[in-house]
């Protein structure tokens, strides 16, 4: 396409080349396109200006730390408790209140603490609220029916 046809698509009166038929979406992606680039360059000179503006002072970003990187701490067991096939750990929280985790044994379990009925779930926490002090020994009933005593180790 020559520079003279070129031109032509940007002025709508323009004398019509014979050798290529100018339609409007030809003119209007002609337009487009000069837009786009006239955008570009400016964005590039820009961006050119702005890269080397801090050319004697450089600034060096500090590393970015995200807290979801952050190792989660375990939970400091604070007692453990066994029986037969169960096992439960106790700890206390950060609100204070101690919690009580299944860690083995079948699913279906339900913890007696000072006359409460704590029903569990295999490795998921439960409050137990707060205690004076944690006891020597739990009783666990479970799917079955049967009562067991966990001593703490």
């Amino acid at each position: 396409m020559s520079q003279k046809t070129w031109e032509s698509l940007f002025q709508p009166d323009a004398e019509p080349d014979p050798e290529v038929p100018v339609t409007e979406l030809l003119r209007s992606f002609a337009q487009a396109a000069a837009t786009r680039r006239a955008a570009r360059d400016l964005s590039q000179d820009e961006l050119l200006e702005g890269a080397w503006a801090t050319e004697d002072d450089p600034v060096r970003a500090a590393p970015t730390r995200l807290a979801a990187q952050d190792p989660r701490p375990e939970p400091r067991v604070a007692a453990t408790y066994a029986a037969g096939p169960h096992r439960l750990s106790l700890w206390v929280g950060p609100s204070g209140a101690v919690l009580v985790r299944h860690d083995q044994g079948p699913a279906g379990v339900t913890v007696e603490i000072d006359g409460r009925f704590l029903p569990l779930q295999p490795g998921r926490p439960a409050d137990l609220g707060t205690l004076a002090e944690l006891p020597d020994q739990l009783r666990l009933q479970d799917a079955q029916g049967r009562t067991w005593t966990l001593v703490r180790a």
